[in-house]
């Protein structure tokens, strides 16, 4: 889990894809509250309640922002693009600034464990999940995320989000983020590296929209088996 390192694609209303990934679905607004160490800093703790934000299931990562950081990047991404009708400069994507106040929490599928939808009989349905910090993502122990659908959408958010959990989680190192050109591709993760010499071969993950396959082919040389309902009567 890391906290303020989400880059956004250049017209500002949402993260910027990494490589190879899917944004499947969004939902706002939505509430979040997040908890590690108690909230008291002096333990390595964090405390963080954001009222109004959008949240981002993607095939890749789980990723909250605040209303307050998506809007400015909105307005900035606007500017921009008024301002280059009149300027041969190129634009730069809108990418978090240097500030202490929140701005978006971006969670690698891989981080989360522990997910589960809640429907109180009062009160608006949360779905809450345990998160994993990422080296040098400015929290420093695991915690728990709630995040609160005042208008709805939890149970469909709950349900996509489990079908997406069914299949191999892909790798994902997160790196600080910089302020790079539109056009530029950002390396926020890399893949895993490849396996030795001696390792069993793997069948290849299945794409960013697909399910994992449910029949896997039996060895070669080997016949499949026959079901009792279609062998030969005798």
């Amino acid at each position: 889990m890391a906290l303020n390192w989400t880059v956004l694609a250049p017209d500002g209303a949402s993260p910027l894809p990494l490589p190879d990934e899917k944004i499947f679905s969004s939902y706002e607004p939505v509430r979040l509250e997040f908890e590690s160490g108690n909230g008291y800093p002096g333990a390595g703790g964090t405390s963080i309640l954001v009222k109004r934000g959008k949240l981002f299931v993607t095939s890749h990562r789980l990723v909250y922002c605040a209303a307050t950081f998506l809007d400015a990047a909105v307005n900035a991404a606007r500017s921009v693009e008024g301002a280059a009708s009149s300027s041969s400069s190129g634009s730069t994507a809108p990418g978090p600034q240097a500030c202490s106040s929140f701005q978006s929490l971006s969670v690698p599928l891989r981080s989360l464990h522990d997910t589960r939808l809640h429907d109180p009989w009062f009160g608006t349905k949360f779905v809450e999940m345990v998160v994993e910090p990422v080296p040098n993502g400015g929290l420093h122990i695991p915690g728990t995320a709630k995040f609160y659908f005042d208008q709805g959408g939890a149970s469909e958010m709950y349900a996509v989000f489990s079908a997406i959990l069914q299949r191999d989680r892909p790798d994902v190192v997160l790196t600080a983020p910089h302020r790079v050109p539109a056009d530029e591709p950002l390396p926020l993760y890399s893949h895993p590296p490849s396996l030795g010499a001696h390792a069993a071969p793997q069948p290849p993950a299945p794409g960013a929209d697909e399910l994992p396959p449910s029949y896997t082919a039996p060895p070669n040389g080997a016949s499949a088996p026959v079901s009792d309902s279609k062998r030969p009567i005798e």
